[in-house]
């Protein structure tokens, strides 16, 4: 399995190759040598493979580096008069970047915003999107007919996105937010002769941007991801339902059981969503008071903890750690992700992880959840990613002639 995944990253260090000029064909194994960069760096590789990368932790050391940046300036903005086209590869699950975009559009539309979301791949987002009034197209016309004065950029590399970016006038500004680092679909757009700004959810996607872009990281926005108001009665945390819960699309089968063998020995039975297609979940308020705690990376983590619950952060075959109010800055600068060999994890088959297990829960059991959600919707709220996008947003119109990069 190992020997395959470097296989299909050596393809795709091939396939990046540039063959327009010798200085840039040096650069390219400079950078490779030195930082262990490409495009396709971290194609296929598991988790724990992408926590050992050596660019993955050059990164993670640059993050030391910078304790004290400001990662971007906002300003209070006046959200009139924005006409918005965001673009993603697909707008069909539950994916972090698709749960976002929806969330986001819904709070923008709210602001008197108009917005349109394109895209190839639709589905049940799409609908429910659409449901809410919420435009989605599939077709560059309608983009060009809605005349949008800025692009919000996911997907850069997408060929349907990227063939829209060209058609648009190029004197119309771009944000490119970056959701992560390991699908090479989330990589910076590069494009010199274009206005572009940049953002990113975590400190890492910070790093990363600055590194191939070559902006300072004071010049790239550290958006994070966020979590809604909610509107549910909540019951307490008793832990007393003996049930959990896995929220993952990237649990695999051959972990489950073994999870699942794990959390028997505690007397706890242990659920799965967003692994197949027939546990996907849209609305986390149908299955929230069912459980005593979930397990969960990202936005997942964020917005189930917008709801009081308690969240130990697990992926793959990976365990990190309980979210707690002593650690909770921390976590939610790295976007509450396990890419980070900042944050200590341990292994599924490892030694010592019914221990891990033990402990996680004996710190959610008598963590201050007020306390946590205070540091959430400071610092993980809507209403201020919102406040920080349509910044960013106003800032990039009204100074045209601006030099972002």
């Amino acid at each position: 399995m190992y020997l395959l995944a470097e296989l299909r990253s050596f393809k795709y260090f091939i396939k990046g190759m540039p063959t327009q000029s010798l200085k840039e064909f040096l650069k390219y194994f400079e950078t490779f040598f030195y930082f262990g960069f490409y495009g396709g760096y971290l194609k296929g590789k598991s988790l724990v493979q992408v926590r050992n990368n050596k660019f993955i932790r050059f990164l993670s050391k640059k993050i030391l580096e910078h304790p004290d940046s400001i990662w971007g300036e906002y300003r209070r903005a006046n959200d009139k008069n924005l006409r918005v086209v965001f673009t993603i590869n697909a707008f069909e699950g539950i994916g972090g970047v698709e749960v976002w975009l929806y969330q986001m559009a819904l709070e923008l539309k709210k602001r008197g915003v108009k917005l349109l979301i394109y895209t190839k791949i639709i589905g049940a987002m799409s609908e429910r999107a659409t449901s809410t009034g919420i435009a989605v197209t599939s077709n560059i016309s309608e983009v060009l007919k809605f005349k949008p004065n800025l692009v919000h950029l996911h997907h850069a590399s997408n060929k349907d996105i990227f063939k829209l970016i060209q058609t648009l006038d190029k004197r119309i500004p771009i944000f490119n937010l970056i959701h992560g680092l390991v699908p090479v679909l989330c990589q910076p757009f590069l494009d010199e002769s274009r206005k572009v700004a940049y953002g990113a959810v975590s400190k890492l996607a910070v790093e990363s941007t600055s590194f191939i872009t070559g902006i300072s990281v004071n010049k790239i926005y550290l958006l994070k991801n966020f979590s809604p108001p909610q509107n549910i009665a909540l019951t307490e945390n008793s832990f007393d339902r003996g049930r959990a819960a896995i929220i993952s699309s990237k649990v695999k089968m051959s972990y489950a059981n073994k999870w699942s063998k794990l959390f028997k020995e505690l007397s706890i039975d242990l659920d799965f969503y967003g692994n197949e297609s027939s546990n996907m979940v849209l609305d986390y308020s149908d299955i929230i008071n069912q459980y005593d705690f979930f397990l969960c990376t990202g936005k997942t983590a964020i917005d189930l903890m917008g709801f009081g619950k308690q969240v130990m952060l697990l992926e793959e075959n990976l365990l990190g750690p309980a979210v707690v109010s002593g650690n909770f800055q921390f976590l939610s600068d790295m976007n509450f992700s396990l890419v980070n060999p900042l944050i200590d994890v341990i292994e599924l088959d490892e030694m010592g992880i019914l221990e891990k297990l033990k402990s996680n829960i004996s710190r959610i059991k008598i963590n201050n959840v007020e306390e946590n959600n205070l540091t959430l919707f400071r610092e993980n709220s809507l209403e201020l990613a919102t406040d920080h996008l349509i910044s960013i947003y106003t800032s990039m119109i009204e100074s045209p002639n601006l030099e972002i990069n």
